[in-house]
């Protein structure tokens, strides 16, 4: 009898044991699928010309008292959301007193550009950034500059476009 009741124990706790792992399994196994579209979010930054040399406006040499303007387009006709952006002017390869402006009159000096798209806007942007290298009276500005008279000047031109939070169709 005790070998019936030790038989029976084991059969009973063998199938609760099954049943709780089929249970189990069939409890933590999900499937699922799903699918959408995105937006595309593309841009292209363009500049005429990115050598000082070539885009001097006051027929001076590439030398201090030189002064040009620099065109960047912007096209964003592959753009399906709304943006900000950041064109950041890179100057560590430039002489310090090499200055950027937002106007042809050199008033409004600026770090960087900045800007939005929506939607319904015109898909291609153009910023005039017009320089100036200007003189200095300092010996240090002065060898910095003597560091770059005759040679070609590169601008370099980092753009960031970020999504605007809450934009798009």
């Amino acid at each position: 009898m005790r070998k019936g009741l030790i038989l029976t124990l084991i059969i009973v706790i063998s199938l609760f044991a099954v049943t709780l792992t089929t249970y189990s399994i069939y409890k933590h196994r999900a499937s699922s699928s799903s699918s959408f579209e995105t937006a595309n979010f593309s841009y292209t930054v363009n500049a005429a010309e990115l050598n000082l040399k070539n885009t001097i406006t006051n027929n001076k040499p590439l030398a201090p008292g030189a002064e040009g303007k620099i065109v960047l387009n912007i096209d964003l006709s592959a753009m399906e959301v709304e943006s900000v952006y950041t064109i950041e002017i890179e100057r560590d390869y430039l002489p310090n007193n090499i200055k950027f402006y937002s106007d042809s009159a050199r008033t409004n000096e600026i770090q960087n550009i900045e800007g939005t798209f929506s939607i319904n806007d015109n898909t291609s942007i153009k910023h005039d950034v017009y320089w100036k290298w200007l003189y200095s009276e300092t010996d240090t500005s002065n060898d910095n500059d003597s560091l770059y008279m005759g040679t070609d000047i590169q601008v370099l031109f980092n753009a960031t476009f970020s999504q605007k939070v809450g934009g798009g169709n």
